[in-house]
C-alpha cells in the first residue's frame, strides 16, 4: 500500500524494498538500502514517518525524506463509528 501511494503521489520509483510493521532497522541495513539505492540511480531514499524517526537516528550521507500521510475521514464517518459501538 505505501508502494501504491508513492506511485500515486507521482514519485519516480526505482527500486523498492518493503518491511514489516515495526521493523527495528539496523546500521548496516541502512547502508546496504543507500548502496541498492545508488545503484537503482535514485536521489534518495523515502520512507513512513513512523519509520523516518528510527532512520534519522542513524548517520547518513544521502538524502533520506518521509512521505506524510494524512487521513481525511468522511464526512458522516463519526456517526458510522458510533453506530457501530452502539
Amino acid at each position: 500500500s505505501f508502494q501504491g501511494t508513492l506511485a500515486r503521489s507521482g514519485i519516480d520509483i526505482v527500486g523498492f524494498k518493503g518491511f514489516k510493521d515495526h521493523h527495528g532497522y539496523s546500521v548496516e541495513e541502512l547502508k546496504n538500502l543507500i548502496q541498492d539505492a545508488k545503484k537503482a540511480g535514485a536521489q534518495g531514499l523515502i520512507t513512513t514517518e513512523k519509520d523516518m524517526v528510527k532512520l534519522k537516528q542513524m548517520v547518513c550521507d544521502f538524502p533520506l525524506m518521509a512521505l506524510r500521510i494524512s487521513v481525511v475521514p468522511e464526512e458522516g464517518f463519526d456517526n458510522f463509528v458510533l453506530e457501530k459501538l452502539r
